[in-house]
């Protein structure tokens, strides 16, 4: 049989050359041209007015009123006239924009609906076809105008074009099924944007595809009206999110309903005459998660990310990840209000993405975050900084604490930032690839049993970090045998209630410790692990560096065995203008203070026995020579005893307590100190070593011998006396 083309129920017989068939749909692409009637019009846009009507013939240019070496601009432009026809069924309509000001045309479909095989977008470009960026009205009439715009406000309007296309925009002023039309070659463009325009208390938009390249949504009255919307679907932006003028974002309460936001996402006025964005989750259903890849900004009048009348009943957690920076300029008492109370619904935030970032608050209210997760890139190459006072509030006595930190640097840095780390319930813990950084402000650990298990870095630049704020609780500093725990001081306060130590049960344990300024106190209140000292660095792959500030060990833990503090790491520097010392005046009475040794392997900066406390510290030498490069102190009451191991001097001493050793030997190896004080001097041996001159200015009782090499050793009026055998190399002056 003879093979035929049938259409709208019309058969033609096989070369049959007669009339042909009417054309009325132009999604064709091959045919055989004498076969068909007519072709597909071309319409482009010339209309610059707001929401020109698409059904209106003067709004168009046809191609056939254009000759040959026309280009875009002359399609666009309103130099022809005499058109009288519109885009209709089988028609390709292009909306573009303004050639003289660039301004995007904006059409909208007619009430009873427009139709066309193809509404293609003419992408913003200039003379030399180069795209550019949207389009910035300076008019709050310009709220909706970004890109070359078709509107429409149900389904009906839109169900007879066959596809749009191109790099433009979309608005919906309702709930449409954007699936009646093939959307692909408009969604596939990177800077097109899907817009949404509410007049309703809340419009719920059920038909949104999964994925849009850039998502804007607004109110009607140019965005001044207080008006709602909610997307029902999980959604894909792969570009920008905005939130404008007066939109409430309501977060779906159902099954599905998260987001995803490539670039950024920004609640802001732009042109609205008053503006008030809110984005709220709901204090019931589901909860819901938004991830921005980008920065998030907060701006404008009224602007707040929230849960929306939050309550205590059946609470709900829901989360809100940013990958960049946090922006905030709202009003005060404005802005990111993510927690109101411990039982209450709340928004937990979690920082990722790889890179520094911060928050950036110039204008609002402090902002109050319930728990806040750092998981910056997998190591301390990462981070974000907090450099204005936030509030995070969470309690802190369970297993989830208030701040968790996964990976990345977090750093804060403002006075008025307070916030409490744990005080009850597991340990706060630091991993291998992650770190805490305090520039400003106070961070606090407290409870019985509680501490920190470090793996990571803890750095301490300003203000302070406490940890533990009475006796009896055990608050202490545990690092792991990685090789990657590391404490760093700078500058501020590092307080530890108890010890910093390895595990009770581990031997293993590495620490780089480096301090270069600031004041850390250890001991403060307990040091119940009588296994452990009250400091230790130890192992292989170690570090102790200090060189500036102050490092006190405020009580030792009385054992004649184990040290208070026990000094044997790979890698060390103790040059520069440190202080350490043992006692202050909080420290107590008792045997806490009468057995306080020190074990290094390594020479200390110097060394200070402070006994403002009125306790009688006694500090003494365990199982090696000791060598301080500066001075050492003796407060009066206080007793250093050397035991049988000698004592290495390269700094001035001042003794008002007790300087005693039983079998080795004082060595003062400097080239200009001097030797005072009031105390008791009872030494084995004294030996002098090096050129320049020490200067005594006390009295000395050498039960040993005395050598001296070189140098001059300056005794004025005061006496020394030797009881053993006396080597004089160099000047004695007597």
């Amino acid at each position: 049989s003879s093979r035929r083309v049938f259409y709208n129920n019309t058969d033609v017989a096989q070369n049959n050359n007669g009339s042909g068939i009417l054309l009325t749909n132009a999604a064709y692409t091959a045919g055989q041209e004498d076969l068909f009637q007519g072709r597909p019009q071309v319409f482009y846009s010339r209309n610059s007015g707001l929401d020109a009507d698409f059904n209106t013939a003067a709004h168009w240019n046809e191609l056939g009123q254009f000759g040959s070496g026309a280009n875009v601009f002359n399609y666009h432009g309103t130099g022809v006239s005499g058109n009288t026809d519109y885009p209709q069924e089988g028609d390709i309509a292009f909306i573009g924009f303004d050639p003289g000001s660039g301004r995007p045309h904006s059409y909208k479909a007619s009430a009873a609906g427009v139709a066309a095989a193809e509404v293609r977008f003419t992408p913003m470009q200039n003379a030399g076809g180069d795209r550019l960026p949207r389009y910035y009205g300076a008019n709050p009439t310009d709220i909706t105008v970004l890109r070359p715009t078709l509107s429409f406000g149900n389904t009906s309007e839109i169900e007879n074009i066959n596809s749009i296309s191109g790099e433009g925009a979309i608005l919906m002023r309702g709930d449409v099924d954007l699936s009646v039309v093939d959307l692909g070659n408009f969604l596939v463009e990177d800077s097109s944007i899907v817009m949404v325009e509410s007049d309703a208390a809340t419009l719920n938009l059920s038909h949104l595809p999964a994925e849009v390249p850039n998502f804007f949504c607004t109110t009607s009255g140019n965005g001044s009206n207080f008006k709602g919307l909610r997307i029902q679907s999980n959604l894909k932006v792969r570009g920008d999110m905005e939130i404008i003028g007066n939109a409430r974002f309501n977060l779906n309460t159902g099954a599905t309903g998260d987001i995803s936001v490539g670039r950024d996402l920004k609640l802001a006025k732009y042109q609205a005459v008053t503006s008030s964005p809110w984005l709220s989750y709901q204090n019931f259903g589901t909860a819901r998660s938004i991830e921005v890849f980008g920065n998030l900004r907060v701006e404008g009048d009224g602007t707040r990310i929230q849960v929306l009348a939050p309550t205590s009943f059946n609470q709900v957690i829901h989360n809100l990840t940013v990958h960049k920076n946090i922006y905030q300029n709202t009003p005060a008492g404005i802005g990111l209000n993510l927690f109101t109370g411990p039982a209450n619904d709340f928004i937990a935030l979690t920082l990722r993405g790889d890179g520094n970032h911060n928050f950036v608050n110039e204008a609002g209210m402090t902002p109050k975050f319930g728990r806040l997760l750092v998981d910056k890139g997998n190591d301390l190459t990462s981070g974000f900084s907090f450099n204005s006072q936030i509030i995070v509030d969470a309690p802190a006595d369970g297993n989830t604490k208030p701040i968790e930190l996964r990976n990345g640097l977090l750093t804060i840095n403002h006075t008025s930032t307070d916030i409490t780390l744990s005080d009850g319930g597991a340990n706060f813990s630091i991993p291998s690839t992650a770190g805490l950084a305090l520039e400003a402000g106070t961070l606090r650990i407290s409870g019985n049993e509680i501490g920190m298990n470090l793996s990571g870095l803890l750095k301490v630049d300003g203000g302070l970090f406490e940890m533990g704020n009475s006796p009896g609780q055990n608050n202490y500093i545990e690092y792991s045998s990685g090789g990657s725990a590391k404490i760093e001081v700078n500058g501020g306060q590092l307080f530890v209630g108890s010890q910093v130590r390895q595990g009770l049960t581990n031997t293993a344990g590495i620490l780089d410790y480096r301090q270069t300024g600031g004041e850390v106190q250890l001991g403060i209140y307990d040091a119940p692990s009588a296994n452990r000292p009250v400091l230790e660095v130890t192992n292989d792959g170690s570090r102790f560096d200090l060189t500036g500030g102050s490092l006190t060990l405020v009580r030792g833990i009385n054992s004649t065995s184990v040290p208070s503090l026990r000094l044997n790491p790979t890698n060390y520097n103790t040059s520069g203008t440190a202080d350490l010392i043992i006692g202050n005046a909080n420290s107590p009475t008792g045997a806490q203070m009468k057995n306080i040794g020190i074990q290094s392997q390594i020479s200390l900066p110097s060394l200070r026995i402070n006994n403002d406390s009125g306790s009688d510290p006694v500090v003494k030498i365990y199982t090696s020579n000791l060598t301080l490069e500066d001075y050492l102190d003796i407060d009066g009451g206080a007793t250093l005893e050397t035991g049988i191991y000698d004592l290495t001097l390269r700094g001035d001493i001042d003794n008002d307590g007790t300087l005693v050793s039983t079998g080795g030997t004082l060595i003062l190896d400097h080239i200009l100190s001097d030797v005072t004080g009031s105390g008791v001097f009872d030494l084995n041996d004294l030996e002098r070593i090096g050129g320049g001159v020490t200067v005594f200015d006390t009295d000395l009782l050498v039960k040993g011998d005395f050598d001296m090499d070189n140098g001059t050793a300056d005794f004025g009026v005061n006496e020394l006396r030797v009881q053993g055998n006396a080597q004089i190399d160099g000047e004695l002056s007597i």
